[in-house]
């Protein structure tokens, strides 16, 4: 069974943008689409828990063959763990 995701990608309310905290870094870090920074941290990381406006899920990165890597979502609703393609991380991008 995979671990909690050590990263949370959250809407903060108060300020109007999307906040990444990561527990094991101990750093909070405020993103925003398209920077170099959102697409660096999409490639060290495996998996963050997303919270936004319409809902929460955890992402995962899979690997379905070598050198491929897609972003899913998962959601458990209702005793069911449901599963999303999210995409590339090239087209991964906080508005999707």
């Amino acid at each position: 069974m995979p671990k909690g995701a050590t990263s949370t990608l959250a809407w903060s309310t108060v300020r109007q943008v999307y906040t990444l905290s990561d527990r094991h870094a101990g750093v909070t870090l405020t993103l925003d689409d398209g920077s170099p920074t959102w697409r660096e941290w999409l490639e060290r990381t495996a998996s963050f828990a997303f919270r936004g406006h319409r809902g929460a899920y955890t992402a995962r990165r899979e690997q379905i063959k070598p050198g491929d890597w897609y972003w899913y979502a998962y959601h458990r609703s209702q005793k069911r763990l449901r599963k999303k393609y999210l995409g590339k991380s090239e087209a991964l991008s906080l508005r999707r």
